[in-house]
């Protein structure tokens, strides 16, 4: 009943575990190697490590020894789901920074499932039965292509054909046409959002949903009032959205109600358990379904982070976790959360942990993969152009290296053994903590980052271009595969 994780640096880890209601910290040095799988790029094997050690708080002592996760910051959070359907969850985790990716499903003694994708970005990916077997998929979504892998009875994730279309800003899948399987949604700039129904052995040509020209923050698919019929949600980033009722066989029925949507990414969920699904938003605002409207949005809680929807406590409503997991705040059963529980502390919630129920209680842990020690304790390692602090200046430096194929290991940022794009990237988030599209470095990613951009007067011309003049995915030009990736990666802050 334990879970093997993939990890790819052999590191101290540290994780909360719950005891009796509440969470304490241990760090488990002293690792045991269980077993070696694969070798991704000829330069980091895949182990499985197994760590035994105890757990104290004050005067409580227990006693751990359950396999645990050291999870590289190259991979993805895992994300959970039975893709055997033996009532156990498998972890899903894919090599991060969205340079082909290598996907992998993990369980306890059973080895893992390695998957490589030929995609240069991935915009998602998610387990879904895609073909509505019954059996959990697969699925990944770029911004140029959708390929999945089919589920064989758990054993075996066989790859299907991918289906290339046309550059597109929003990708993700949905029961369109309410036939048991998941269709392609896109939002494709000026053509609008439309769907590629799921023929079974192919996906179909465009059908156009809803002519849209503004740019298009979200899609939610969600049936609102629970009658077998989808609704569709479509957001912007003006801090409004366009409600499209009874979406039948990929078809809009009626012209949409225009809603106020104040925040920045929507979840649709029951919040108050009355059958009837509402609207959330990230920044603790809330819409409810009344069954006839949705009321103006109303403030829940005074934080302005929601990490997660879940019934935490196990009494029948819906809890929600707060601050990167620091707390959560308990629903009383009428949509009201007075009452908050700490459970992380700030130096693990900032490293966006992961909910894990890794003993199979019912309860979640918490695990948290270390930040680099090298980067925590000498940071000027990447004072690239030795000039005493950290700057988009070293940025520039490191953007010549990687231009010039450098073999230079100080140039090499996330440690995989060559100097790459990838280095870029991870230096821009991790080292100088900022948004990727963030160029103007004042901490968000807004309208005065673009301005920037264009302002340089570089884009779709065929010249040199650096980071600060919006080349964000460093491949020497700033095109529209830059503004793609801005907003992939980065979360955009309106004004005002």
């Amino acid at each position: 009943g334990e879970i093997d994780f993939l990890l790819e640096a052999v590191s101290d880890t540290q994780i909360l575990l719950a005891n009796g209601g509440s969470y304490v910290r241990a760090t488990l040095p002293g690792t045991e190697l269980k077993f070696t799988e694969g070798d991704l790029d000829g330069s980091a094997k895949i182990l499985s490590i197994g760590v035994h050690g105890q757990l104290q708080n004050s005067s409580v002592t227990q006693d751990l020894a359950v396999t645990t996760s050291v999870i590289h910051q190259r991979y993805s959070r895992p994300v959970a789901a039975d893709f055997d359907n033996d009532g156990q969850p498998e972890f899903l985790t894919y090599r991060g920074d969205r340079w082909r990716p290598v996907l992998a499903v993990t369980e306890a003694a059973a080895g893992e499932n390695h998957i490589t994708v030929n995609e240069d970005y991935i915009s998602g990916q998610f387990p879904s039965d895609v073909n509505g077997d019954g059996w959990v998929d697969i699925a990944v979504m770029s911004n140029r292509s959708f390929t999945w892998f089919a589920n064989q009875r758990g054993t075996v994730f066989e790859v299907q054909p991918a289906f290339d279309f046309e550059r597109s800003l929003l990708t993700q899948l949905a029961d369109l046409d309410n036939d048991g399987d998941l269709d392609i949604l896109r939002h494709v700039g000026s053509q609008g959002i439309v769907w590629n129904e799921n023929l079974d052995d192919h996906f179909g040509a465009n059908q156009l949903l809803i002519d849209v020209e503004s740019r298009v923050q979200q899609i939610v698919v969600f049936d609102a009032n629970q009658d077998g019929l989808n609704e569709l949600l479509v957001t912007f980033p003006s801090g409004f959205g366009q409600l499209h009722l009874g979406i039948g066989h990929g078809a809009i029925a009626a012209q949409p109600i225009l809603l106020d949507i104040p925040w920045t990414e929507t979840t649709a969920v029951d919040l108050d358990q009355d059958g009837r699904i509402d609207l959330l938003g990230d920044n603790g605002q809330w819409s409810r379904n009344s069954g006839h409207a949705f009321a103006e949005a109303v403030r829940l809680i005074p934080e302005t982070h929601i990490a997660e929807v879940k019934d935490y406590d196990h009494d029948g409503d819906l809890d929600l976790a707060v601050d990167h997991y620091a707390g959560w705040r308990e629903n009383n059963g009428h949509a009201e959360f007075s009452v908050r529980y700490e459970v992380l502390p700030p130096e693990f919630a900032s490293l966006e942990p992961s909910p894990i129920d890794l003993n199979l209680d019912g309860i979640d842990e918490f695990v948290v993969t270390n930040p680099d020690i090298g980067i925590v304790e000498s940071k000027l390692t990447y004072d690239f152009n030795a000039d005493g602090r950290l700057s988009v200046s070293d940025l520039q430096s490191l953007q010549a290296a990687i231009r010039s194929a450098s073999d230079e290991l100080r140039f090499d940022v996330n440690h995989d053994g060559r100097v790459s794009r990838i280095d870029g990237v991870v230096f821009v988030e991790t080292i100088l903590q900022l948004e990727l599209a963030d160029v103007n470095a004042d901490g968000v990613f807004d309208s005065a980052d673009l301005v920037q951009m264009f302002q340089s007067g570089q884009y779709e011309q065929d010249v040199l271009t650096t980071w600060s003049q919006g080349d964000l995915n460093l491949d020497n030009r700033f095109d529209s595969a830059d503004l793609v990736i801005a907003f992939q990666r980065s979360r955009y802050r309106q004004e005002g």
